[in-house]
């Protein structure tokens, strides 16, 4: 019969060491994927003006996206959130 100091001496020297474990991966991880590129052909031909000039600014930069659909184009003045809803959908 076993004693339970026996047991736990087993149980400890069962377990495989952290440094020569074979589980541990050794691959480095794979490189990130490319940027997409930022081309207008998602953007229909019959779209309209100023929806086509929000989004080619949109595939550039979100701060020139969000400045040019909060400002009224031609006056300059600072849109409210429902005029832009209503100008740009």
């Amino acid at each position: 019969m076993d004693t339970f100091d026996s047991q736990l001496t087993r149980t400890r020297t069962a377990r495989p060491s952290a440094v020569g474990n074979s589980r541990v991966s050794t691959k480095t991880p794979p490189p990130p994927p490319p940027e997409p590129k930022k081309t207008m052909e998602w953007v229909p031909a019959t779209m309209d003006p100023a929806n086509k000039k929000a989004a080619e600014l949109l595939a550039v930069s979100t701060e020139a996206f969000m400045k040019h659909v909060s400002t009224d184009q031609s006056t300059g003045r600072k849109l409210s959130y429902a005029e832009m809803r209503m100008m740009y959908g």
